[in-house]
C-alpha cells in the first residue's frame, strides 16, 4: 500500500502543524486520561445511601444522578416522605 507524498508520517512523532491545528491553544495530555478526573466512587457511594443496594446500583447513580433515585426507589418501593415546604421529597431507607 503506497500513501500519497503529502501524508507526513513519522515513527511517532506527529507533525508539528497538525499538532498546531488539532490542540489549537490547548496543553496536549500526555498521561493516562482517567488520572485527570476526580475519584467519584466513594462520593456517589455516601450520596446514594438511602437508595442504593449493590454496587451496580451506586454505578447506575453515578452515570445518571438525576435518574437514578426516581429509578432504584421504584425498584426497590422505597417511600418518600415529603420534606419542607418547597416540594423537596427524601428517601427513606
Amino acid at each position: 500500500m503506497s500513501f500519497p507524498k503529502t501524508a507526513a508520517f513519522s515513527s511517532g512523532e506527529i507533525a508539528p502543524e497538525l499538532k498546531a491545528a488539532v490542540l489549537g491553544n490547548d496543553k496536549m495530555i500526555t498521561e493516562r486520561p482517567g488520572s485527570l478526573i476526580a475519584p467519584g466512587w466513594e462520593k456517589a457511594k455516601a450520596e446514594a445511601a438511602g437508595f442504593a443496594r449493590t454496587e451496580e446500583d451506586v454505578m447506575t447513580y453515578a452515570l445518571f444522578p438525576e435518574l437514578a433515585p426516581a429509578f432504584l426507589q421504584k425498584k426497590y418501593r422505597i417511600p418518600w416522605v415529603q420534606k419542607g415546604t418547597d416540594n423537596q421529597k427524601e428517601y427513606i431507607p
